[in-house]
């Protein structure tokens, strides 16, 4: 529980503000920075076919760990931005 705890809380110390008079996407290189550090995470946690993209979205898989064919589900997340 602790290692859940110490990566939330290496997560919510990285200034990730956006710049509301940028029109790219993302607006900062601050939002980089978090994207950055997730890939690193998910590579430790097991995960496969990590990428990275130009808009700063992040895509992984998890393996599956049963030995018959089960359907794919996904999850996204969006930080809110004001």
């Amino acid at each position: 529980m602790q290692a859940i705890i110490d990566r939330f809380i290496k997560y919510i110390r990285i200034d990730t503000q956006s710049d509301p008079n940028n029109p790219d996407f993302p607006s900062t290189e601050k939002q980089w920075n978090l994207a950055k550090v997730l890939v690193e995470d998910l590579k430790v946690i097991g995960m496969q076919d990590i990428s990275l993209d130009d808009n700063c979205y992040i895509m992984a898989t998890l393996p599956s760990n049963v030995n018959h064919q089960v359907p794919t589900i996904g999850f996204i997340s969006h930080r809110y931005q004001s």
